[in-house]
């Protein structure tokens, strides 16, 4: 018959002490570590094609960050980019601001941030042929650094 005793020398040996070290060990972790351990779960991924939609300059306007869906779009040499991650650049408040929801080909050109440059829904689309070398360089820097850096959600429309 097992007394409290006669356990009691058998765990002191160095084996089973040993033994009931790791089973506990084992069973706490699997029983009680295991709810706390974070699962790794897959990164969620961006769909892989992406409907490109077609905006008038007064539908663009929608997208200059203080909508209801705080969505920032830019419109450069006919694309349309989203900007969104950025409002501190593009945002009402930032640098850029003015060029949120607008089509800024030409200002960008001239490296201007005020509205003078910015066509107002009804203007005629832009003429790249009235820029110089300078402003076409310019414009195509920036047209690259959008191609580079953010999403294309769409394509203007006059």
């Amino acid at each position: 018959m097992l007394t409290l005793e006669y356990i009691l020398l058998r765990i002191q040996e160095p084996l089973n002490l040993s033994l009931l070290i790791i089973s506990s060990v084992a069973f706490y972790l699997i029983f009680f570590k295991t709810n706390s351990i974070p699962l790794e779960t897959e990164e969620p991924k961006h769909p892989t094609t992406l409907a490109i939609s077609e905006y008038s300059l007064e539908e663009l306007r929608e997208f200059n960050g203080t909508g209801p869906t705080k969505l920032i779009f830019i419109c450069i040499k006919d694309k349309i980019y989203d900007v969104t991650e950025k409002p501190q650049f593009y945002g009402p408040d930032g640098p850029y601001g003015s060029y949120s929801g607008r089509d800024a080909t030409i200002a960008l050109a001239k490296n201007s941030t005020t509205s003078e440059f910015i066509p107002k829904p009804g203007d005629p689309k832009y003429d790249l042929s009235t820029l110089n070398a300078a402003e076409l360089e310019a414009l195509n820097g920036w047209a690259s650094f959008f191609n580079e850096k953010y999403q294309v959600v769409g394509s203007i429309r006059y």
